[in-house]
């Protein structure tokens, strides 16, 4: 066999492996959701190349979600394919900030949180005419836990759901014709599942 056909096989191997474990679905436990399961990241492609670099292009679709959420490495994949996949946004601005919506439970003792916060989602409603806001916290969040001192004796998985109500009502004080959701990230092993919080 000459080393043009083992590269072949060797190549074909990594593909079926890739197949096998894109497609593996986790089932639920009895009475839960079916969990978001992230698949391993697309390589995006270079249209051309101009002085021996690739060139990307623009995606100049208009954007009519804001999505907020934790910047976790941990949940990035499973956000993106919650977003996409599961509520059908496939264009949306997101805003990453550590806790998500803890800064607006924390107004009181770190008003610089929701202040940067607050300004980002005003310059997205207003000039760019955001018309759905998607918020989501999650279980297991550092941010929280390094936080927990301002809230010793709350729950933190109770906190992160009361910080999206709290978040909900601020946001729809001043931008009323704004839809807005609200969902909780739960934990499960590895396996990641959303609910709503209304």
């Amino acid at each position: 066999m000459n080393g043009r056909n083992i590269a072949e096989q060797s190549k074909s191997g990594r593909a079926s492996q890739a197949e096998e474990k894109a497609a593996r679905v986790v089932a639920p436990r009895r009475g839960e959701p079916t969990p978001i399961v992230a698949s391993e990241p697309q390589e995006v492609q270079a249209t051309e190349y101009r002085h021996n670099k690739p060139v990307y292009r623009l995606d100049n679709t208009p954007s009519e979600t804001l999505v907020i959420h934790c910047s976790s490495p941990r949940f990035q994949k499973a956000f993106r394919l919650f977003v996409t996949e599961e509520l059908g946004i496939e264009h949306y601005t997101p805003i990453m900030i550590g806790g998500g919506a803890h800064a607006f439970g924390m107004s009181m003792f770190l008003p610089k949180n929701l202040k940067f916060l607050w300004e980002q989602i005003k310059f997205f409603v207003k000039e760019q005419k955001v018309k759905q806001i998607i918020i989501i916290n999650h279980r297991d969040c550092q941010w929280y836990e390094k936080m927990k001192g301002y809230h010793p004796t709350v729950d933190l998985p109770l906190k992160g759901r009361v910080d999206l109500r709290t978040a909900t009502k601020s946001i729809l004080t001043d931008f009323a014709g704004v839809h807005i959701r609200s969902f909780y990230a739960d934990v499960h092993g590895d396996e990641i599942v959303f609910e709503e919080v209304v």
